[in-house]
């Protein structure tokens, strides 16, 4: 499990440097998608609910699609958007954002 020579030591610290940033960059992107997903989320609670709703086809509807979105898997999201904008950090953020709403 650990390696037995200090150059096999110094090879793995160099290789941290690399994972430190990909590790920021997953963490910013959780950060941004939970935030979107969460002001997205907060209207669409109000108007699915039943005693705020001003109609009630429109609470059906929005649960309805919001049940929908649940049910689709997150790698499906970020595939589509991938296939809209490209890969990096900004397609995981939406779609992680579209998954928590």
């Amino acid at each position: 499990m650990l390696p037995k020579s200090h150059a096999e030591w110094s090879e793995d610290w160099q290789y941290a440097g690399t994972l430190r940033k990909a590790l920021n960059e997953t963490i910013q992107m959780a950060i941004v998608g939970t935030t979107l997903g969460a002001l997205l989320a907060f209207p669409l609670s109000f108007l699915a609910a039943r005693t705020t709703s001003l109609l009630r086809p429109l609470s059906v509807a929005i649960k309805t699609f919001l049940n929908i979105g649940r049910a689709i898997p997150i790698i499906l999201y970020a595939l589509m958007i991938c296939n809209v904008i490209g890969l990096g950090a900004p397609a995981g953020a939406l779609a992680i954002s579209i998954e928590r709403s």
